[in-house]
């Protein structure tokens, strides 16, 4: 299968939903598309369960790659929507990827913290995968949506 030049990136930081990461991660990048693991807490990080992913880029590294990203997956969880706000270089990749119209995909729990507080990036308008049975079809949809874009 050849790879698509598009990106998708995944925001990875201390207690993340790893459950939620590894899927979309394996499932994009199953179907061709080229995923980056951007740490924006380290580069040795434990998500919600202890498990410890290695990320590809930091949030300066991946700013290049904006321009040809598709999504933006943010398996993440209480209180990331401040940290994401207050690191200028993840602020700035969110910022762009939401001018380049990039898809953004978040947790339940980030969408409802979203509600609660201002957000620039207008995450209450992203797509909220599903926790459970559901996220591998979830996943795999995203996956053959993004491949015809």
């Amino acid at each position: 299968m050849a790879v698509i030049q598009q990106c998708a990136l995944v925001l990875w930081g201390a207690h993340c939903d790893e459950a939620a990461a590894a899927v979309f991660i394996s499932s994009l990048r199953a179907a061709g598309l080229r995923v980056w693991v951007v740490g924006v807490s380290g580069r040795r990080i434990a998500g919600a369960h202890g498990l410890r992913l290695q990320p590809d880029l930091t949030p300066l590294q991946a700013l290049p790659l904006v321009a040809q990203t598709l999504c933006v997956l943010l398996p993440c969880a209480d209180p990331w929507l401040t940290h994401l706000h207050n690191d200028p270089n993840v602020a700035a990749l969110l910022t762009q990827a939401q001018q380049v119209q990039a898809l953004f995909v978040i947790s339940p729990a980030l969408a409802y913290q979203a509600k609660q507080v201002p957000d620039p990036i207008h995450l209450q308008e992203a797509v909220i995968y599903p926790h459970g049975d559901g996220l591998f079809a979830f996943a795999a949809t995203l996956a053959a949506t993004l491949t015809n874009r």
